[in-house]
């Protein structure tokens, strides 16, 4: 069986890309938010990352290289993560006066964990709302043939299980460690970049990087 890279083209809305795979384009089903097993568990299902349905789009593949909020995602993430390095080299590298850790200190947020907690659930529950609201005109597929790209490794039970592992560990060590040393900071600047830029980024990460892109895998495709 052939194997094949994907090539991202452009990104529809929050559940849709659109992909070449050799010369054809396909609409890949890639993050519905409908579905749980793309928020925050999704490290408890690597499958997810690993096998898709796609619908061959090739000659109607200019309907959807539609221009959108979305095709400022990519800048929109990068400088939020240079904002976010900036913010902590300021904070443990420069003197009081320039110290933003410093200028947002406030004793109380030690003092009210749970609160905060509360704030970053609802958060959660906000975002999900948002991706799900922006989801609801979805796109009619259901006139092109239907296809399954499938990463290669898709069988390979060991690396699913290290992969699941690993999605314990963020859950029940990355999450929970982040949050404690936001508290501890003690102060705004790492309460944002601790308690909620860097607890969202890897609860909906699935919606912010599209992945099969990004690390090159390669993927079969089969006629469903």
């Amino acid at each position: 069986m052939i194997r094949y890279n994907i090539d991202k083209i452009n990104r529809i809305d929050s559940r849709y890309y659109l992909i070449r795979v050799n010369k054809n384009y396909y609409v890949i089903d890639y993050s519905n938010p409908r579905d749980f097993r793309n928020w925050f568990f999704v490290p408890l299902f690597p499958e997810r990352l690993r096998k898709f349905d796609a619908y061959d789009v090739t000659g109607d593949e200019k309907l959807y290289m539609v221009k959108n909020v979305w095709r400022y995602q990519s800048i929109i993430s990068k400088g939020i993560f240079i904002m976010y390095i900036l913010i902590l080299l300021d904070g443990f590298l420069m003197p009081s006066k320039l110290n933003i850790f410093d200028w947002t200190f406030n004793l109380s947020i030690l003092y009210n964990p749970f609160y905060y907690l509360k704030m970053i659930i609802i958060g959660i529950f906000c975002m999900i709302f948002i991706l799900n609201i922006t989801a609801l005109n979805s796109i009619n597929l259901n006139k092109y043939k239907k296809y399954e790209l499938t990463d290669i490794y898709v069988n390979d039970n060991i690396n699913f299980n290290c992969q699941r592992i690993k999605g314990l560990l963020s859950m029940f060590i990355i999450y929970p460690s982040l949050f404690i040393a936001a508290i501890l900071g003690r102060n705004y600047a790492l309460l944002i970049q601790f308690g909620f830029v860097s607890i969202y980024a890897m609860c909906f990460i699935k919606f912010i990087e599209f992945r099969p892109s990004m690390k090159k895998q390669k993927f079969y495709i089969k006629e469903e």
